[in-house]
């Protein structure tokens, strides 16, 4: 088999996949709405126990150590951002020193040259 008819063959049963999961994912529904809207209200209990559960959970010393984590997170973010910074800033400064000698060398060659 060439690999001409190999790569055919691998885009057509990606194509065949393709349009499988297509009309998967689109099937239509055939609950009544009634249904649909029972369906939803028979699940409000157990999404508001769950909502009520995750509240309770939360005690004042693990929203203590939310916030603290949420912190450090902020501080390290701020830190890196810092430290970038400062590397850009003595990069450019080193530029600049490097200018200004080799300018320098040009000037202390041309007194020579010319006294």
């Amino acid at each position: 088999m060439s690999t001409i008819a190999r790569i055919l063959v691998v885009i057509i049963i990606l194509v065949v996949v393709i349009i499988g999961a297509s009309l998967f994912l689109n099937r239509t529904d055939g609950r009544t709405t009634g249904e649909k809207v029972g369906d939803a209200i028979d699940a409000v209990p157990e999404v508001v126990e769950s909502a009520a559960a995750e509240l309770s959970e939360s005690s004042p010393l693990a929203k203590a150590e939310d916030a603290l984590e949420n912190a450090g997170d902020a501080a390290e973010s701020a830190v890196s951002k810092v430290g970038a910074e400062a590397r850009e800033a003595a990069s450019e400064t080193s530029a600049d020193i490097k200018a200004a000698r080799d300018k320098q060398k040009q000037q202390d060659r041309a007194e020579k040259r010319n006294p």
